[in-house]
């Protein structure tokens, strides 16, 4: 019988008397039986805790009675139940933290520990749950350790240790600039005189990478540096460059900087072009891990990227591809195995993946409020990197300032910049306008809309979406953009024109489509679509009806929800505000409790009638319906209860369009 049997001491307890062939009786709490179950154990060989319930589920004549936790607040109960039921030769065994040590027998202890070991390795005996802390991080694990569950298992302490300089560090992507900046850095300021460099290309890269070392004053027998040609990602390939280590000079660090880019916008990414940027990150540190399962390891760092944290438009495969990483590293680091995920913003360096990026790219990264990051500021995080206790670091520098004037700002950066903040960097920057009318962007767009013209509406508007263009082609001044020139002409891609359709809807309340530049493809022709869509409401007749149910018409209905989500979408709402919008807006379309139904119209279907459908729609179809007819766009946390990551826009080009590609970041 073993009492506790929930507890790991306990757990261990049934598992190994159950090795030994012996006939096992658990006593623990019902709710914890489950996991008693998974240890082989049947319903007629377990108890509850209380006296009654050994006296009356467990036989007598027991050989051995171990109760691992000694708890002198228990009471003795449980204890005189278990003892009265051994036979005349039967063992009492209890577990004492405070127990004397001057009679143990180390040469037995080590038999004992070795055929553990033993056992464990052959899988004999499955190992128990635990979780991993750094020693650094004592504090969150002694806290662990008081709310801990059954997956929770022990605290376990890890101790972090340097890189050894007689191992070997095994370096990926080591063709690109970063893996050359990481060679150099792991010799010169590390000590390490051991390195596999893998790559694609081998030793026949361009400007082979022992040329690096060239600028290095550290030219000595004692540096040995291997290139191999190698797919990280397959792993017999990658065992393959591994067993060419010398056993002398074992794996002591992974350092995992490969990567490939092939942006676009989410509707334009197919099977293949998903797989082309996830093979090098997903598939590639999952081979790295099984490879080096075995090797004594000090640091295993991948690579990631600040797309998998924040979102970046048109790189909804790479932000996967580097959560995945993310995520990997977690995992590892929870098991006592060191593992850190970098996720770097854009560097200054120049690479090959980021040789393309022109001045209108770079300004777009620059409206994120993300500050490119220096060598020396990099080559510094790695260092950080390499014995980090957390598995997971972000080394970006954010400017405030970009974020206060962006157009959307991501959720974890919110907080960084409120919303007071914003409107006013939004009410201080000041639109030049090309049609020399004046612009005052602290007032509302609806209210210096109203009364004007319809030519004054549309030189307004030709303002507004010029300014726009402007920005986001990084030009300083709209008026050098021609009002009809081609989107395409001016350059626009698929994903800058996503970008404007972004700032257009943000700034005027009008939900467009993701191909709205290439639908009407000039500016003046956007803008004409714009005020088709602005123009005021033509004043709805009145229909009679009985004076008790004096109340506007459905036109007049939707007019003023369309004036309602004019205001709304220039608000930053939190989830709890979304949730509750979509539930009131549901709410009001429900039908009466009492009162008089509402008729069918004669000419349609009585489904036309939105009140009809949204009676019994779903959130989704709910919130669907306000994006559809109020021009609002609430997505994530309303959902999902979560910060939402809709950071990627979405969307199809327009007939003939093909996404263009381009990095916004390194990693």
């Amino acid at each position: 019988l073993i009492h506790a049997a929930a507890d790991p001491v306990g757990i261990a307890a049934v598992r190994i008397a159950r090795h030994l062939g012996a006939e096992v009786y658990a006593a623990a709490p019902p709710a914890a039986h489950d996991a008693l179950r998974d240890t082989g154990l049947d319903a007629t060989h377990l108890t509850g805790p209380e006296p009654g319930d050994i006296a009356t589920r467990v036989p007598a004549g027991l050989d051995l009675v171990v109760d691992p936790v000694l708890d002198p607040h228990r009471g003795t109960g449980a204890e005189v139940s278990a003892a009265l039921l051994l036979a005349a030769d039967g063992r009492y065994v209890t577990v004492d933290a405070r127990a004397a040590v001057t009679a143990i027998d180390a040469g037995r202890r080590h038999e004992i520990l070795t055929e553990l070991a033993g056992l464990l390795d052959s899988g004999a005996l499955p190992a128990l749950p635990f979780t991993a802390y750094d020693i650094r991080s004592a504090t969150e694990a002694y806290r662990g350790s008081r709310t801990a569950t059954a997956s929770h298992g022990r605290s376990v302490l890890t101790v972090p240790r340097p890189i050894d300089p007689d191992g070997t560090v095994v370096l990926t992507g080591a063709s690109g600039t970063l893996g050359r900046l990481v060679l150099r850095r792991l010799v010169a300021e590390h000590g390490v005189r051991n390195v596999l460099l893998l790559s694609r290309s081998g030793t026949e890269a361009p400007g082979d990478l022992l040329d690096v070392l060239d600028t290095l004053d550290v030219r000595d027998d004692g540096l040995r540096i291997r290139s191999v040609a190698c797919d990280v990602a397959d792993r017999e390939q990658l065992a393959a460059a591994l067993a060419g280590i010398p056993a002398e000079h074992p794996p002591t660090a992974v350092v995992h900087t490969a990567g490939v880019l092939d942006d676009g916008i989410l509707a334009s990414l197919t099977p293949e072009r998903l797989a082309t940027v996830l093979r090098p990150k997903a598939d590639a540190v999952r081979a790295l891990h099984d490879v080096t399962a075995d090797a004594d390891l000090a640091a295993f760092v991948v690579f990631s990227s600040v797309a998998g944290v924040l979102g970046s438009a048109g790189q909804a495969n790479y932000a996967a591809a580097n959560a995945y990483l993310d995520a990997y590293a977690a995992r590892r680091h929870a098991t006592g195995a060191p593992a850190v995920s970098v996720a770097w913003g854009l560097w200054q360096e120049t690479s090959s993946m980021t040789a393309g990026l022109g001045a209108a790219d770079l300004g777009r990264i620059a409206r994120t409020g993300l500050l490119p990051t220096t060598t020396e500021e990099g080559l510094a995080a790695f260092d950080l990197a390499l014995t980090a206790a957390t598995p997971h670091l972000v080394p970006v520098r954010v400017d405030t300032a970009a974020l206060r004037t962006a157009d959307t700002v991501p959720p974890l950066l919110r907080d960084l910049v409120p919303v007071p903040q914003r409107r006013a960097a939004e009410s201080a920057s000041d639109t030049p306008s090309v049609s020399g009318a004046a612009t005052t962007p602290a007032e509302s767009l609806e209210s210096r809309l109203r009364g004007l013209t319809a030519e004054q509406r549309t030189a307004l508007l030709l303002d507004l979406v010029l300014a726009d263009v402007a920005q986001v082609l990084g030009h300083g001044d709209p008026r050098g953009i021609s009002a009809d020139g081609a989107f395409r002409d001016l350059g626009f891609d698929s994903l800058t024109a996503v970008e404007l359709r972004n700032k257009i809807t943000n700034r005027v309340g009008v939900k467009l489509s993701a191909t709205a530049v290439f639908d009407h493809p000039s500016p003046r022709a956007l803008v004409d679509h714009l005020a088709t869509k602005l123009a005021p409401a033509p004043a709805s007749t009145p229909v009679p009806t009985p004076a008790a149910e004096e109340q506007p018409g459905y036109e007049g209905i939707m007019a003023d929800l369309a004036r309602i989500g004019a205001r709304l979408n220039g608000l930053r709402l939190t989830g709890g505000q979304r949730a509750a919008l979509a539930e009131t807006v549901r709410g009001l379309t429900e039908p009466p409790a009492h009162g008089h139904p509402v008729p069918a119209d004669d000419d349609e279907p009585a489904s036309a009638e939105p009140s009809a459908d949204l009676a019994a729609a779903s959130a989704a179809e709910v919130l669907d319906f306000v994006t559809r007819n109020l021009g609002i766009s609430i997505t994530g946390d309303a959902m999902t209860g979560d910060a939402g990551t809709g950071m990627t826009g979405t969307g199809t080009t327009g007939t003939g369009t093909t996404p263009d590609t381009y990095a916004t970041d390194q990693s």
